[in-house]
């Protein structure tokens, strides 16, 4: 789902925002079914803990994340599709909160390591290096 949901601002008691996307036929006056579908459970702070969408070609697919309690940073994200493997995503921060280190471990277990460069002494930033 492409909704930054901190952008909406939800907070509070909204925990679960389910969305629909549907066509409106304009000689039926009136919605189709919806060919798209998503519910998202949020935390407290309005940060997507679990998500499942149903697509148009029949398939789901689930995702979780779990954050950093004391800065909120993304810990960790897995995702399956339909029944099938779980892939995840790890990551690591460095002490300025910049992500340091993304880690990723397909289905298969198979893990590809992308690193970040330090920034410059002259705090110009340099140009990300990712590594298989």
């Amino acid at each position: 789902m492409a909704i930054v949901f901190k952008e909406l601002k939800l907070r509070g008691a909204v925990r679960t925002l389910r969305t629909e996307f549907a066509e409106w036929d304009i000689a039926k006056e009136q919605w189709q079914s919806p060919r798209r579908s998503s519910m998202a459970q949020l935390r407290p702070d309005g940060r997507v803990e679990e998500q499942e969408d149903h697509n148009p070609n029949g398939s789901i697919s689930r995702s979780r994340h779990s954050y950093d309690e004391a800065g909120g940073h993304l810990l960790e994200s897995t995702f399956q599709l339909d029944a099938g493997p779980i892939s995840k995503s790890v990551y690591r921060y460095d002490d300025l909160g910049r992500i340091a280190r993304h880690i990723r471990v397909d289905g298969e277990g198979i893990e590809a390591v992308n690193t970040a460069e330090k920034l410059a002494s002259d705090s110009c930033a340099q140009p990300a290096r990712f590594s298989p």
